[in-house]
């Protein structure tokens, strides 16, 4: 029986028109704000890698600003439509797949969500290891304190609901030096947390 992160992945291989669809398409300002404070202070020149490009929404945003990202997915249907527009992606599995490089910025903006605890601080060890010196990451999960496959967005995928405390905690165990967490809205009574650490 294949497990509920496969099954999820499943889900976007099958439905990626259905998530398009319903996904916010442009950075309004409460997306924009996280993927500034991500940016704030990076040179230009800041290798960039975006785990879950999905739509392209938030690579579009900071290629805009003149930076490079190296966007991935694990499903390819994000990976066939994002070529269908003429962008360079490499298939990328945080679960099962291995970095072979190192970046300045590991980008997340709702990935992380669809693991488990442990699956997330296995996920995010090894990311660390592939940072830079003084580089970041940056990831989004959605508030609350339950688990549970989930009808989201007229799709069924696995969510894991963190709390603030929790989220932040899992990234002070891995030793970044510095670690800001904050909840934000970017829907009507959907909360987020975006979390930043840097090493």
């Amino acid at each position: 029986m294949s497990s509920p992160q496969e099954q999820t992945l499943a889900t976007y291989n099958m439905h990626a028109d259905t998530y398009r669809e319903n996904t916010i398409d442009a950075v309004i300002w409460v997306l924009k704000y996280r993927i500034d404070e991500t940016l704030k202070d990076l040179p230009k020149d800041t290798k960039i890698l975006e785990v879950g490009t999905a739509t392209g929404r938030d690579a579009d945003y900071m290629e805009s600003l003149w930076y490079h990202v190296t966007r991935s997915d694990a499903a390819d249907s994000f990976i066939s439509y994002q070529k269908e527009q003429g962008k360079q992606i490499i298939s990328y599995n945080a679960l099962t797949d291995t970095l072979h490089t190192n970046y300045d910025l590991i980008f997340a903006n709702a990935v992380l969500l669809h693991f488990t605890p442990t699956q997330c601080k296995d996920v995010l060890q090894h990311r660390k290891e592939h940072l830079n010196p003084g580089g970041k990451i940056s990831r989004c999960v959605q508030q609350w304190q339950w688990e549970s496959m989930k009808d989201n967005k007229w799709m069924e995928r696995y969510f894991y609901y963190w709390s603030l405390d929790e989220a932040k905690k899992l990234m002070e165990e891995l030793k970044f030096s510095s670690v800001r967490a904050w909840v934000d809205e970017p829907t009507p009574n959907r909360f987020r947390i975006r979390c930043i650490a840097t090493l």
